[in-house]
């Protein structure tokens, strides 16, 4: 030790790091210093060995120690890698990377310590499945449906006016309605697409009346009638929960899009021929005389004055051209012609789809010769197939379609 001393105090100040090195190597320097010059005299960086030889040797002293600290600092990071958790594939408990066996149930892991091995490896009765929701029964979503439907009579047209009706909506029904969707989905529950429209009925059946509440004057009319034309919709399609039903809804909105805009040219250009539909809607009229229904039943069609003259008898075809009956003329009023017919209830309820087509001839005023027209008609029951009562069929063709939809919600007690 004293001869190192020595060494040290006779070194020039103005040496060099080569110059150090070489010291290093000959072991006139402490084992540890001479041991990390032999390890790592290839990996210093080029700039350390030209020092100028103007460097202390208390610095040069200190760059090798930082140096040799980095060096250390590497091996350890690479040498000692952090702990990477690992499942047990029996029992799925956390393991530190590299375990051959488990700790809590002792069972073999084969681990595989390569650099995808030390993945994290997560057992697969810890992986779950995405969820599938179950759909809802139409019987159940009818249950569900009940609360908000026990509010019906206050949401019929006549009454929309009524201060009540505004704050119930509110302050009941679109938060119950909003509830009644979010415990489904907390249930892991789901709609089906007929389901889920009949709610969108509900809710936009409701923002139209509060929309009614705000308007003044014709637009007032026009929401009314759109408030009739849902309060329609809903009961169509809460007959019948089914797709078939759900398509016929989606082409009826159709028909009603077209009465809307027909109204809008009526009262806005002063259009009075604005309004003959094709298609159009007939609609069921339940009838409470009698308990039973009979093998007849009435069939009508109402056709405005201004689509010419018409022939005296209407023929009434199903889609594929089957004859169900025959209308004929009944009387004319207020520039309105009624044709009616009997019509068999089997052969009604047989048919494959719930559209019929009405043939007739018709004559314009400065016409000489008779042209056929053929009218297609979309059913809005109110009744299913089987159910016992009587009923009748009315549909209208021209501007004031309205007039058999107020008789449909009329019949069935939501007018």
């Amino acid at each position: 030790m004293r001869a190192h001393r020595r060494a040290q105090s006779a070194r020039p100040q103005g040496m060099s790091l080569a110059s150090l090195l070489r010291e290093a190597k000959g072991g006139a320097c402490p084992p540890l210093l001479r041991s990390y010059v032999q390890l790592s005299e290839g990996m210093l960086p080029k700039g350390l060995h030209r020092l100028n030889a103007a460097t202390t040797q208390n610095g040069i002293r200190r760059s090798l120690m930082k140096w040799l600290v980095c060096v250390t600092a590497a091996f350890c990071i690479f040498s000692l890698a952090p702990v990477l958790a690992l499942f047990c594939r029996n029992c799925g408990v956390h393991l530190p990377d590299r375990s051959k066996f488990c700790n809590s149930c002792g069972a073999a892991q084969n681990a595989d310590f390569s650099s995808a091995g030390r993945k994290a490896r997560v057992p697969a009765s810890t992986v779950q499945a995405p969820l599938s929701r179950k759909e809802i029964a139409n019987q159940q979503f009818v249950k569900l449906l009940a609360p908000l439907e026990a509010y019906e009579p206050e949401l019929r047209v006549s009454r929309i006016g009524s201060p009540q009706v505004r704050s119930t909506i509110q302050l009941t029904l679109l938060p119950g309605l909003g509830i009644l969707k979010q415990k489904a989905a907390q249930r892991n529950l789901s709609f089906s697409r007929p389901q889920a429209k009949l709610l969108a009925l509900f809710q936009e059946r409701c923002s139209a009346i509060l929309e009614w509440s705000t308007t003044l004057g014709y637009e007032r009319e026009i929401v009314a009638d759109k408030i009739g034309q849902l309060a329609c919709l809903y009961e169509y399609l809460r007959l019948y929960l089914d797709e078939e039903t759900l398509a016929a809804i989606g082409a009826i909105q159709e028909v009603y899009a077209k009465e809307l805009e027909n109204m809008n040219e009526r009262i806005d250009n002063l259009n009075e021929s604005a309004g003959f539909e094709n298609p159009t809607v007939a609609y069921q009229l339940r009838q409470e005389e009698g308990s039973k229904g009979t093998n007849l039943f009435t069939f009508s069609l109402l056709i405005a004055g201004s689509a010419g003259k018409i022939g005296n008898r209407i023929q009434v075809f199903d889609r594929s051209h089957k004859l169900l009956g025959r209308l004929d003329f009944v009387h004319e009023e207020s520039g309105i012609r009624r044709f009616s017919g009997k019509i068999l209830r089997k052969a009604f309820e047989s048919m494959d789809s719930r559209q019929v087509w009405v043939e007739y001839v018709v004559k314009s005023t400065f016409s000489t010769s008779w042209q056929n027209k053929k009218l297609r008609l979309f059913l809005v029951p109110c009744l299913k197939a089987d159910a016992p009562g009587n009923f009748e069929y009315e549909a209208f063709y021209g501007t004031a379609p309205e007039f058999s939809r107020i008789r449909f919600l009329q019949s069935i007690g939501k007018f």
